[in-house]
């Protein structure tokens, strides 16, 4: 720690680091020690916007005001970064997905384990305050017995945006619109609904001729608590809307669009509910178009909630099994498009 605040290292300084940083910036119980990255202009760029330095990985490790290590290097080589944090008894944020293979992941958690430091996920759109409300009512038992959930994400990504990093384009590297940009919504779906027992998915790639993965997928889910869901997700589709979240249940209807509530509606009206329908802001900007006019302040609650976990010593609220989870299903979601037949979930 350094003057009684949590010191952060951040490993990678592409296009995400701006909102980490800021949500580092607007606490008063954190603040961001050093970056580094391949790439010297980009570090120097995070590092002079906010106020750090820049140093190499391992003096990161070595430095004992850095409390906490965020990697937010491309998907596939997270692992290396979060499992030598781990050993040197630093905590981890680590970007979503967690890995892109799931014996990478096990291998962070048992590492975390061993090490007893902390490990999340960044999965903020938990902290949303209309999936809050969503969740709420979830674990209280008004929806009833779940019947369907959905995801519907309908982006825009020019060409250029998967040009800015060569990893996007990369099939080896995970940067399909399931990964890159449905991950959060599927979890999400998950998160409200429950476990995942089989997956069947189309994917296809419509308007991004020189990107390797998928921009479109259409996925059907079954739960194993008998409820059905639906993925539809796409970052073809030009201008591009908000995304919309729908858990429906034999005793109630919750609808979140872009970050506010569009529907709710239950058997059990209760004095609160009416508030609950006042969440969000039609005006508030959307992810739609492109990453950069999404605020950090659902960052900033996943990172306070982060601290509160090391303090008390308790499991931060997106535990890394849970990212686990979810980077299952999308792995077989992939593994249903490929053989065209429902998949199991282990």
């Amino acid at each position: 720690m350094i003057n009684g605040k949590f010191g952060f290292g951040l490993v990678g300084c592409g296009l995400i680091s701006v909102f980490h940083a800021k949500a580092i910036k607007h606490s008063n119980r954190m603040k961001l020690i050093s970056v580094t990255d391949l790439d010297s202009n980009r570090a120097n760029k995070i590092a002079d916007e906010f106020d750090c330095k820049i140093e190499s990985f391992d003096n990161m490790l070595n430095n004992p005001d850095i409390d906490i290590i965020n990697v937010l290097t491309p998907n596939a080589y997270h692992s290396d970064f979060v499992i030598k944090a781990a050993k040197a008894k630093k905590h981890v944020i680590v970007e979503k997905p967690p890995e892109m293979v799931l014996s990478k992941v096990d291998k962070m958690i048992e590492v975390g384990k061993e090490n007893k430091v902390k490990i999340t996920v960044s999965l903020q759109c938990r902290f949303r305050k209309a999936i809050e409300a969503i969740k709420k009512a979830y674990d209280e038992g008004r929806f009833g017995k779940i019947i369907y959930s959905s995801a519907y994400m309908k982006w825009y990504r020019p060409q250029e945006y998967y040009k800015m990093d060569k990893w996007r384009s990369l099939k080896n590297e995970g940067a399909g619109v399931t990964i890159q940009q449905a991950f959060h919504y599927l979890d999400l779906i998950i998160y409200l609904t429950g476990d995942v027992d089989r997956v069947y998915a189309k994917m296809l790639n419509i308007a991004h001729p020189n990107v390797e993965l998928e921009d479109t997928v259409q996925a059907f889910l079954e739960f194993k608590n008998g409820a059905i869901g639906s993925l539809e997700a796409t970052t073809a589709c030009y201008p591009g809307i908000d995304i919309r979240i729908e858990i429906c249940g034999e005793n109630g209807l919750a609808v979140m669009k872009g970050d506010r509530i569009e529907e709710w509606k239950f058997k059990d009206e209760l004095p609160y509910d009416e508030d609950i329908r006042k969440i969000g802001d039609p005006n508030s900007p959307t992810a739609s178009q492109g990453a950069a006019a999404l605020s950090f302040i659902e960052h900033n609650y996943l990172f306070e909630d982060f601290i509160d976990s090391i303090i008390y010593d308790r499991n931060p609220r997106v535990t890394l099994e849970e990212g686990r989870r979810t980077l299952e299903v999308a792995l077989k979601l992939y593994e249903s498009a490929e053989k065209n037949e429902w998949v199991k979930i282990k």
